[in-house]
């Protein structure tokens, strides 16, 4: 694991110098309908929260030559110390980050490939897309991981109890869209992976 930390601290760094705070950096390979995405395809990763209507980070696939084959997407965290405040380009820590695709070579883009629950802030986490990044998706208690104390929010999103679009999309484990009764055994999985 570590090595995989220090690979994307690496491959970040040739392409900005450093990671700077508080942003979130999520890096690794790309795959569209079952083939791998390459540095050669019109493709770009983006990511938005529900709460801001722009881009919170965005990566070109091939924009950055020592990233190779790999994408490497830093997620903006709004830098106001009271949080009262959002731009309509930045997330907070809390919210649920939704991963998409699209470009040229995406029909039917853009496509949803990965919810990601952002618990802290400087986090770096590896991830094959489509896919959950591990921890996240279905964490509501911002610790980083999905355990028992994510029951009870999780049940509220799926009786329409809680209506917060970060935890409806934390709540939507298989990306469809939606938060429902498909998404329950994906939940558990996320749990018991964690045990």
């Amino acid at each position: 694991m570590s090595n995989l930390i220090a690979c994307a601290v690496v491959l970040y760094s040739a392409a900005t110098g450093a990671i700077p705070e508080p942003s979130v950096l999520i890096w690794g390979n790309l795959q569209l309908n079952g083939q791998p995405v390459t540095a050669n395809d019109d493709v770009r990763v983006f990511a938005r929260v529900p709460e801001a209507p722009d881009d919170i980070g965005s990566y070109q696939m091939g924009s950055n030559l020592s990233a190779g084959d790999l994408f490497a997407i830093q997620i903006r965290l709004e830098s106001l110390a009271d949080g009262t405040a959002q731009s309509t380009n930045r997330a907070l820590v809390g919210q649920t980050a939704q991963i998409f695709i699209d470009g040229g070579d995406v029909p039917n883009g853009p496509i949803l490939v990965a919810n990601f629950r952002i618990c802290e802030k400087g986090q770096i986490r590896q991830a094959s897309l489509p896919g959950i990044i591990p921890g996240t998706a279905g964490d509501f208690d911002q610790d980083c991981d999905v355990d028992f104390d994510d029951i009870a929010p999780f049940v509220n999103v799926l009786l329409g109890v809680d209506q917060s679009p970060s935890n409806i999309a934390a709540a939507d484990m298989d990306l469809t869209g939606t938060a429902d009764g498909h998404d329950i055994q994906l939940f558990v999985d996320a749990i018991l992976a964690g045990a």
